[in-house]
């Protein structure tokens, strides 16, 4: 969790929450690093967690492996899924030095319980991060 935790400090969707959401957060959270080229998911999987990249970066690809760019630190996927559950639209895949906190859906929404606040802050600060990210892929334009 020691590791989790800082990462979590580190990244700017976690900039002003109270160190003890934080520290909540990071009790159910695991610190993935995979090695390059490795599949993070699938689309068409059903979304079960939420990913904070850390470092490095995940190519993000359709279906149909038409190339959408690259997210990177500081950045979130499936952040959407707190609000409706759903299946991934596109695939991503690790890119080198990819290291990534994944936050278990069915977690979360326990520890949603017994906080709504922290909830409330997490979910208003995840729809800003979809924003950024896609305008970062391009995607704006799906939005309007």
């Amino acid at each position: 969790m020691a590791d989790a935790l800082a990462l979590l400090k580190a990244h700017k969707i976690f900039t002003g929450l109270q160190e003890a959401s934080v520290a909540a957060i990071a009790g159910i959270s695991v610190v993935q690093r995979p090695a390059p080229g490795t599949a993070i998911f699938s689309a068409g999987a059903p979304n079960t967690a939420i990913y904070f990249i850390t470092a490095g970066n995940v190519r993000i690809q359709t279906a149909a492996k038409v190339d959408l760019g690259a997210l990177g630190p500081n950045e979130v996927l499936g952040g959407l899924s707190v609000l409706s559950p759903a299946k991934h639209a596109a695939d991503a895949t690790a890119g080198e030095g990819c290291e990534i906190v994944v936050v278990p859906l069915a977690k979360l929404q326990q520890l949603s319980k017994t906080s709504a606040n922290l909830t409330s802050q997490l979910v208003f600060r995840l729809m800003r991060a979809f924003a950024v990210s896609s305008r970062a892929l391009g995607l704006e334009q799906l939005f309007h």
